[in-house]
């Protein structure tokens, strides 16, 4: 009666080892999980801070002006060269 009460008993500590085991590799996803979902909040929070989008937002201001001054100057020279080729005598 005992050894089988102490047999009952090592099958459900096993058992009990095994479930905590499972439970300790789940917390360790969640904790793995949980440090990438920290990580990409705080590189959004960067890329998002105030001082960030004002830096970005005056690279695309002096990218626009840049495109416009280059739209105009394409425009004169298109202008001048009127679309045809002068034949050379």
């Amino acid at each position: 009666m005992v050894k089988s009460n102490l047999e009952q008993v090592k099958n459900e500590v096993e058992k009990i080892l095994k479930e905590l085991e499972e439970i300790n590799i789940r917390i360790d996803r969640v904790e793995a999980e949980a440090a990438v979902t920290h990580h990409q909040l705080k590189i959004l929070g960067d890329i998002l801070s105030p001082h960030e989008l004002q830096k970005s937002h005056r690279e695309i201001a002096e990218i626009k002006a840049n495109q416009q001054r280059n739209t105009d100057m394409i425009s004169n020279l298109m202008k001048m060269h009127n679309g045809e080729h002068k034949k050379v005598s």
